[in-house]
């Protein structure tokens, strides 16, 4: 799950933070190297293994946080609002990160979100809850 804080862990670097789940699961060490590998090169952070989450922005944060949650290849992936607070040209550059990581990995998610370009950007499917509830 990816939340709208993204609650990293702040004594880990930026790659133990995308192994984590990996490391939970026991993945082999190597394994765990290619896949953090890979998921820093799918949020465009490679340079940024090593450093220390607390000395990310915003935008970085959110792309370790997404990865972190990618890593282990979920069946199911949930994100609430994890775009929220983001200027508008970076929400929208994460969002097509994260279709492409998305429909390349195979993983089904859901999104919820107050946004509808961000909803039109990640999302096969879009439903409005808004139109599902009646006022009382």
């Amino acid at each position: 799950m990816v939340f709208q804080g993204t609650f990293l862990f702040p004594h880990l670097t930026v790659s133990e933070n995308i192994a984590y789940g990996l490391k939970m699961r026991k993945d082999s060490k190597e394994s765990q190297t290619l896949r953090v590998e890979k998921m820093l090169n799918l949020i465009h952070l490679t340079n940024f293994a090593q450093r220390d989450v607390e000395h990310l922005s915003g935008g970085e944060t959110t792309r370790v946080a997404i990865a972190r949650a990618l890593a282990p290849a979920p069946s199911l992936l949930l994100l609430d609002e994890p775009l929220t607070g983001l200027d508008e040209h970076l929400r929208i550059d994460l969002a097509k990160d994260l279709r492409t990581a998305l429909t390349t990995s195979g993983i089904t998610a859901i999104l919820v979100t107050h946004d509808r370009n961000e909803a039109a950007i990640v999302a096969d499917r879009v439903v409005q809850f808004s139109d599902l509830i009646s006022p009382s």
